[in-house]
């Protein structure tokens, strides 16, 4: 596989560069690009209770400009998702609690990187990484949240929605963490019944505890 670092030496020195470089830079193959894995420590989800939904590779495509050219990046990410069983109204014993994380690579080329979950909002992150809500009928961000996430603080951005879920809309909390580490770009999700005002500080404890690599 061709890294990020290999790329960025070929498309300076064009002549030195790999097959796999070369390639790119003429526009007759795809990069290959590949982010390190991204999960939750296993003690976290046991004092949170929450379970492995997902934890696979997932493949996106995208395309940036070279010199004026389009070129094409194939980028390999890792997606972690997370699950726990609530219940709020008439909605019993459901997975209302999620949590999801994924990594993506980042690619530098002439001093500009780019990752391929470049450009998504918050509202289209929560779509990306939960599976249990089938829509959100609203969305408006409301503050934020500060957590230590891989050595550093950061911020997380504190959303409320109205979503559907089996049929019965709810109220919920939404939490949406973004930020770059090593060579590769980290976005997670958190999602909660918002009258279950506990599971705030249980997602909090997922996002302190997640591991890149």
């Amino acid at each position: 596989m061709t890294t990020r670092r290999s790329v960025l030496l070929g498309a300076v020195a064009g002549l030195t560069a790999t097959a796999g470089c070369l390639e790119f830079a003429l526009g007759t193959a795809p990069l290959e690009t590949e982010a390190t894995t991204v999960t939750v420590a296993d003690g976290a989800l046991a004092e949170t209770e929450y379970e492995v939904s997902r934890s696979d590779r997932t493949e996106r495509s995208y395309t940036v400009t070279v010199a004026g050219q389009p070129r094409e990046i194939e980028a390999t990410c890792h997606v972690s998702e997370y699950r726990k069983r609530l219940s709020v109204g008439p909605l019993e014993d459901e997975y209302l609690g999620t949590f999801g994380v994924i990594s993506a690579p980042r690619t530098e080329l002439f001093g500009r990187t780019s990752h391929p979950l470049e450009g998504l909002d918050d509202r289209r992150l929560v779509a990306d990484l939960q599976s249990e809500y089938d829509r959100f009928e609203t969305f408006e961000r409301v503050g934020t949240d500060a957590v230590r996430v891989l050595g550093d603080r950061r911020e997380v951005a504190v959303h409320r929605a109205e979503a559907v879920h089996s049929g019965e809309s709810i109220d919920v909390s939404l939490h949406v963490l973004s930020l770059d580490h090593g060579e590769d770009r980290i976005d997670g999700v958190g999602v909660h019944p918002t009258s279950l005002s506990g599971e705030r500080q249980r997602i909090l404890s997922l996002f302190e505890r997640i591991q890149h690599g």
